[in-house]
């Protein structure tokens, strides 16, 4: 999906390409970052939004994740698991559906690593994970460095941490 070109569709638009009411996904994006005290970028929020459309119109259609017992259990442990789980309740009532926990952790995966820009020890799902990551992302930096002009190195440097943390 091309998160940009999809920005710029009208409401109506985006309905008929993700299958739910993409203004409604976008209110509970937007109380996501109310409960959790956060703050997304522009693009971090219109990607959630998207992702949390794509997963609710599935969950709509009668298909579901699966996900590993550890996986799940290490996400519940998590401080901020159950206000993920007030949200997916609200969703529940605006779709009419049921979400299963496999779904509630998914969701809760999706939003922790949409939001990579600050140090918050509780998005981190790993802190060794997100300390190996920085170093990583610095020396991608410095090769990149050798060979090519980076305009915004914090651009860079959070775009680089956004994507190792979703992979690892």
């Amino acid at each position: 999906v091309n998160y940009a070109s999809i920005n710029y569709f009208s409401y109506s638009q985006k309905e008929d390409l993700l299958g739910v009411d993409y203004e409604k996904v976008s209110n509970i994006i937007l109380r996501l970052e109310d409960m959790f005290n956060i703050k997304f970028t522009a693009t971090d929020l219109t990607r959630l939004t998207i992702k949390y459309s794509l997963a609710i119109s599935r969950m709509m259609d009668g298909k579901f994740v699966d996900m590993k017992e550890s996986t799940l259990k290490d996400l519940q442990e998590l401080s901020k698991y159950e206000k993920i789980v007030e949200v997916v309740k609200a969703i529940e009532a605006e779709f009419d559906i049921a979400i299963p926990v496999e779904e509630v952790g998914y969701l809760f995966g999706i939003t922790i690593v949409s939001k990579t820009h600050f140090d918050d020890i509780d998005w981190n799902i790993n802190e060794k994970m997100l300390v190996i990551n920085k170093i990583v992302t610095q020396e991608i930096i410095e090769l990149t460095k050798e060979s090519y002009h980076i305009s915004d190195e914090e651009s860079f440097y959070n775009g680089l941490i956004h994507h190792l943390k979703s992979v690892t």
